[in-house]
């Protein structure tokens, strides 16, 4: 899990949601905006991609973790939240996760 000041808060969620880039790949959505309080990533799950909350829960924690693991590389002035599509194998979201930081010109 990444400490609370390395998360994205309300406000700038909605403010990346509307004002942010948008990268897909099958399982996962990166959706990135430069400028402000940089170096600060979200993870976000829907009600579509598992029914349950435990799921949701845990495909949430796969997400942070994956991400911990980039966050050292990432600029400071980046700001994104992932959205996760469907559950996948840890191994292919993080291949399909550092395709959309490539794209998105974060790594």
């Amino acid at each position: 899990m990444l400490p609370r000041r390395k998360r994205v808060g309300k406000r700038l969620f909605q403010s990346i949601f509307k004002e942010g880039t948008t990268f897909h790949s099958p399982h996962l959505l990166l959706k990135v905006r430069e400028g402000g309080e940089g170096g600060r990533f979200s993870v976000a799950t829907g009600k579509n991609s598992a029914r349950k909350a435990a799921e949701r829960n845990k495909m949430r924690r796969r997400g942070y973790a994956l991400l911990s693991k980039q966050l050292p590389v990432l600029p400071k002035h980046a700001m994104g939240v992932l959205f996760i599509k469907k559950d996948a194998p840890l191994r292919r979201m993080e291949e399909e996760l550092t395709l959309l930081l490539k794209r998105a010109g974060l790594k």
